[in-house]
């Protein structure tokens, strides 16, 4: 409903009540809306410490500890999470991600290639592979990976806008107009 603040203390009994994964993640998850980042990680910090088969737990604490400038520790949470389960795409976006903000392209490149061998299927993974490599220059490289995500899952929408902006920026304004067209 959009109200984190209310959320918490509900999620907080009824973790008092049931101490299971998911209810402490559905209660870190509300503290970090209800900006509540130190409460968040407490929250998460038994199924942290605990050797917990649970990558959303080592995910969410990526997120904070990027969020909190702790680059190395968010990377090495998200490893964990790839780790545990190699399945999990929102892992390899989220470490796609920080190797964007972080110019460490390659890495992120790397990781997704072994996302794409773990879900070949997954549009997204197609479409963050695509933008790191435009950002180094590997133009028609990044061209096939975004027309891969477009053909993946059309819906994707950013997907075939990147194809034309590519083929824009190709000077190939014939192929843009009719990808623009269709």
């Amino acid at each position: 409903l959009g109200r984190p603040v209310e959320a918490v203390p509900v999620l907080s009994q009824l973790l008092a009540l049931q101490n299971q994964s998911a209810n402490r993640i559905a209660l870190a998850r509300a503290q970090i809306a209800a900006k509540e980042q130190t409460a968040a990680l407490a929250t998460l910090q038994p199924l942290l410490d605990a050797g917990s088969r649970n990558s959303d737990a080592f995910l969410l604490a990526a997120q904070l500890a990027e969020d909190e400038n702790e680059t190395p520790k968010a990377v090495e949470w998200l490893r964990k999470a790839i780790e545990l389960d190699p399945k999990n795409v929102n892992a390899y976006l989220a470490f796609s991600e920080i190797c964007f903000n972080h110019g460490s392209f390659k890495i992120g490149i790397d990781f997704l290639n072994l996302g794409i061998q773990q879900l070949p299927s997954e549009a997204r993974l197609y479409l963050a592979r695509g933008v790191l490599e435009e950002q180094m220059t590997q133009a028609d490289v990044a061209l096939g990976d975004f027309e891969k995500a477009h053909q993946l899952n059309p819906q994707l929408s950013f997907a075939e806008d990147a194809m034309v902006m590519l083929l824009i920026q190709k000077h190939d304004s014939t192929a843009a107009l009719a990808l623009f067209a269709n």
